[in-house]
């Protein structure tokens, strides 16, 4: 089994910059709704209603926070899970303990969760076979009503794939939207790392290589390979193809509802799973 979360210096570098990301890196305004929707309606009295993140998500530990939910935050980086901590903006009462483990090992004996969220963390699984994993821990420690709310990016086959020139040029219209920009070199540019059969992007060969790669051979400018290159990624990561992921989660879930922020760039790739436990 893989160690999840392979490179932590690059996850602890995240952390550290995680301020200035923008959209899909973290949730948008529209996606916070979404989250927000689903915790209002499990929120119970104050402090009776429990609630599992799957990562460290500042933004989505602040909205547990506000709804006055006991939340567990299950990381298994402790530098990370420091930094991160900086960012939290919520500052009346709550009851939020971290957990260092790995998601594939959580046991909480007989504890059970009426919310679990998690917000592009499983993203970070170092192989396919960990999501099945992971999804049949989530689904032991729901409880009988409880929800799965999951932001993933995933891989669209029905997307084409275009040139990096197509890219970039869509780029310079929208360069506040960085991020939406990159995630789209990534899966769908000609120089993408993307295995269609394991699901993943070796983020350190694409950065360090097809990047420099597109721009000695004129496919980008030299400013455009500055704003593109990020030496310090040196991760895999696991963008699932969007079929094989519903269907997975179907294995595990009743997925009652599929949401999209659309308030940024490519939002489509990014959809929030509503999941219910499936009846017994």
């Amino acid at each position: 089994m893989y160690k999840q979360f392979d490179n932590q210096n690059a996850w602890l570098k995240n952390a550290e910059v995680w301020k200035t990301y923008e959209p899909p890196i973290k949730p948008s305004a529209a996606e916070l709704l979404i989250y927000d929707l689903v915790a209002s309606s499990k929120a119970g009295e104050p402090f009776s209603s429990r609630a599992l993140v799957l990562g460290v998500s500042a933004e989505l530990r602040d909205l547990l926070a506000e709804h006055q939910f006991k939340t567990t935050v299950v990381a298994n980086d402790v530098n990370t899970i420091i930094a991160m901590k900086q960012l939290l903006t919520y500052t009346g009462e709550k009851k939020e303990k971290v957990v260092v483990t790995d998601w594939q090992q959580m046991d909480f004996g007989e504890k059970k969760f009426d919310l679990v969220v998690s917000d592009w963390g499983l993203n970070s699984l170092s192989s396919w076979r960990e999501y099945t994993v992971v999804f049949d821990r989530v689904d032991k420690l729901l409880a009988p009503e409880g929800m799965f709310v999951i932001r993933l990016n995933v891989f669209n086959p029905d997307e084409k794939i275009k040139k990096v020139k197509e890219i970039m040029k869509e780029y310079k219209i929208n360069p506040k939207q960085k991020f939406s920009f990159l995630m789209q070199m990534e899966m769908y540019s000609e120089i993408t790392t993307y295995n269609k059969e394991t699901y993943q992007i070796n983020l350190g060969k694409f950065y360090r290589d097809k990047i420099t790669e597109a721009y000695h051979d004129g496919k980008m400018t030299f400013e455009e390979w500055q704003d593109f290159y990020f030496p310090f990624f040196t991760v895999t990561l696991t963008y699932p193809d969007k079929y094989a992921m519903e269907k997975l989660l179907r294995s595990f879930f009743d997925v009652s509802a599929i949401r999209y922020g659309g308030d940024y760039l490519f939002s489509e790739n990014e959809p929030i799973y509503v999941c219910k436990k499936k009846a017994k």
